[in-house]
């Protein structure tokens, strides 16, 4: 067997198997992932009350949407009588809100202090944070944190006339689907969320 041969032979076999792992490579499907999609919801369009004369007692007020509903905590009425929860039953969803009286400044800051460590909570599970601090027409300061990824409560904010009033609320959903899925339920109670901050007053 002379040295050519031996030569062509390995070019022959070396080609061969070339072919045979392009065709196979070719011929393998390819799948491309899907893009990421939300089931199509129809939400509708905003529209705001204001609380009835039968929260006329409590020491704030605002308006809120016409898809919710508003209501107390019997266990907390004793205890916590000017606590509020506002209900969307459509989307099993509901804000939490807890007042407290101011009686010194060093109160406020312990409430503030409070309010950002539960925010903190959720910092391990959450893919990222969005603070904001804003100003009211009503001259009340609030903070707001929008949190995403999967976390027990996409949005929470506390509002202060910084030296009578705090008030803190936290968006919950009752239900275990994922926070992708209710993007756009998010969404739109979050501007739902921000229309209560700018119209809260105190009384």
């Amino acid at each position: 067997m002379t040295k050519k041969y031996i030569f062509y032979s390995t070019i022959i076999t070396a080609v061969f198997l070339l072919v045979i792992f392009f065709y196979r490579l070719l011929s393998t499907p390819y799948y491309l992932p899907k893009p990421k999609g939300y089931i199509k919801i129809n939400l509708p369009d905003h529209q705001y009350v204001q609380l009835k004369n039968y929260w006329s007692h409590f020491p704030y007020s605002f308006a809120y949407s016409k898809q919710a509903e508003v209501n107390q905590k019997i266990e907390n009425i004793h205890k916590e009588p000017f606590w509020m929860n506002i209900v969307y039953p459509a989307y099993n969803a509901i804000i939490q809100l807890t007042y407290k009286p101011v009686p010194s400044i060093s109160t406020l800051q312990a409430y503030i202090q409070d309010a950002h460590q539960l925010i903190a909570k959720h910092y391990i599970k959450a893919d990222g944070m969005i603070p904001q601090k804003i100003y009211t027409i009503h001259g009340n300061e609030a903070f707001i944190a929008e949190i995403s990824g999967e976390v027990a409560t996409p949005m929470q904010f506390y509002i202060t006339d910084g030296k009578n009033h705090f008030l803190r609320g936290v968006l919950y959903f009752d239900n275990a689907t994922q926070n992708d899925f209710l993007a756009p339920i998010i969404q739109y109670i979050k501007k739902d969320m921000l229309h209560l901050i700018h119209t809260t007053q105190w009384i």
